[in-house]
């Protein structure tokens, strides 16, 4: 069972690798692939350097590696035998869901929170709800 653990670096993802430990046997879980999305700052709404869109952009791909070494490192130590991090750049709806088509994934797990204000979230987060409307794999999503 290939298994995508996609994390933003807030507490449901620590939650969403929980809920995997809690619920799967290892024996079953051939692939546990921990994908984050970055999307870089928007040009749009307000003039940014070219040197300093590449210097945000370093950063969060930094913040990011960083977030998928975190879990990474727990799943080593609950002993996942195959282990995939992998960073996507772009709107995070899009790249999840292209990560489970590319990767063929049988189970998306997300966090019910993430960095997007409460105020903006009427049941799930909007890319929770997305991917629950729109993946081709069963979605399971992690209440934090």
């Amino acid at each position: 069972m290939k298994i995508i653990i996609a994390v933003d670096g807030s507490k449901s993802a620590d939650a969403c690798f929980d809920f995997i430990r809690a619920n799967f046997n290892l024996s079953v879980v051939s692939d546990l692939i921990l994908l984050t999305a970055v999307e870089g700052p928007s040009s749009d709404a307000v003039y940014i350097s070219t040197e300093l869109t590449r210097d945000i952009a370093a950063q969060c791909d930094t913040l990011a590696a960083a977030t998928l070494d975190r879990i990474a490192h727990l799943a080593k130590d609950a002993k996942f035998a195959k282990i995939t991090r992998y960073v996507a750049h772009g709107r995070p709806q899009q790249v999840i869901l292209d990560a489970v088509e590319s990767f063929k994934a049988d189970l998306l797990v997300v966090g019910r929170q993430g960095r997007t204000a409460a105020a903006q979230r009427v049941l799930m987060g909007s890319v929770s709800e997305f991917l629950v409307r729109n993946s081709p794999c069963t979605v399971a999503v992690v209440k934090m």
